[in-house]
């Protein structure tokens, strides 16, 4: 990923089960050369679709986002209402994308200097779809800059290349309970799920969290000789030191399994935090024929929509379901494959119903 990309990437952000996206760009040109951009359609086109309709207030507006010989442009089309159109400073608009419960898109313009900024916030988005419509908005935006600076570029691409950086920015609605087989999950490439727990769910790998471990935690790390032998060797009585001063000294961090910068004690070990619970959740590298239970641990979330909502963000971010689609998953759960076929059982509390 290059330094462009981190530097502009937008702000997703949640609060229970609705999401937003929020970006802000600056470009070279003043207030009233954006808003031709924003509004014209032979300009829109361009960079963003074909804009039809109204943009006065309380119009209808749509915009086909397909190629010309796309069979199926009904599906790519988005419609709406104009709730405020002030040129050249804001417009609003309701936002109903096949498949979608409707949301709310917002641009402002504001003058920087000889320029101007642009600020775009689309509201009302469930957090599945508000990292793919920041990996999108930012490609678009991306297009848009090269408009307004008379070029035009090759886009096919940005989308995918986008998406996994998106799907990191905004973790899922997490489980409320998590039960683990032994206290630890075993798997075929550990840094593989450490990955996808971080982006799925925002379980960190890091040292920090790990040294707030007690000495049961480190007892529990593993079953792995590493962990006996630093217990051995006196590394647990800096543990214990560290959990009693908060002063995170190198011992803790090896009988937690990673080093004092967060890296793992050992390319077959990774040690995540941030699991419900627990202060530290070990992965260990498993062993053929031995660890090769159906599944390692059992996620519980508060309701069968948190539990859809983030089944599909996982689908998204690398992991599989043995059986079925996220959306026919009910209380009783399903069998969830991560990458490193680490299995693990995802339900909902008895009588967590989906919200109205």
């Amino acid at each position: 990923m290059t330094s462009r990309m981190l530097d502009e990437l937008g702000l997703l952000t949640a609060e229970g089960h609705e999401a937003q996206v929020r970006f802000e760009r600056t470009f070279a040109v003043p207030p009233a050369g954006l808003w031709s951009a924003l509004t014209e359609p032979s300009r829109v086109e361009r960079w963003l679709g074909r804009l039809g309709g109204d943009l006065r207030v309380g119009g209808a507006y749509s915009l086909d986002m397909a190629d010309d010989a796309d069979a199926d442009a009904v599906a790519q089309r988005a419609t709406g209402e104009v709730l405020a159109c002030d040129a050249p400073d804001r417009l609003l608009l309701t936002w109903h994308f096949p498949g979608e419960d409707p949301s709310e898109i917002e641009a402002r313009v504001e003058r920087r200097g000889s320029g101007s900024v642009l600020v775009v916030e689309h509201r009302r988005l469930t957090r599945g779809a508000a990292r793919g419509y920041g990996a999108g908005w930012h490609t678009f935006l991306d297009h848009l800059g090269l408009l307004l600076v008379g070029r035009e570029d090759e886009w096919a691409d940005r989308f995918e290349e986008l998406l996994p950086a998106y799907r990191g920015l905004l973790p899922a609605v997490g489980p409320v309970h998590v039960e683990v087989t032994g206290d630890r999950l075993v798997s075929a490439d550990p840094a593989a799920t450490a990955e996808f727990l971080h982006a799925w769910l925002g379980w960190t790998e890091s040292g920090a969290a790990s040294t707030r471990a007690t000495d049961d935690d480190a007892a529990r790390a593993g079953d792995a000789p590493d962990a006996r032998d630093a217990r051995d060797d006196g590394d647990a009585r800096d543990a214990g030191k560290a959990r009693d001063t908060g002063v995170a000294g190198a011992g803790a961090a090896r009988v937690a399994g990673v080093h004092e910068d967060g890296t793992s004690s050992g390319p077959g070990r990774r040690v995540l935090g941030g699991v419900p619970g627990r202060a530290v959740l070990p992965v260990v590298e498993r062993t053929p024929g031995i660890d090769d239970a159906p599944a390692d641990a059992t996620l519980t979330w508060s309701d069968v929509e948190s539990l859809r909502e983030s089944l599909v963000s996982a689908v998204g971010s690398g992991g599989r379901l043995a059986a079925g689609e996220p959306d026919d998953v009910g209380s009783e759960g399903a069998e969830l494959v991560c990458p490193g076929d680490v299995r693990l059982r995802v339900r909902a509390e008895a009588g967590g119903a989906p919200a109205a």
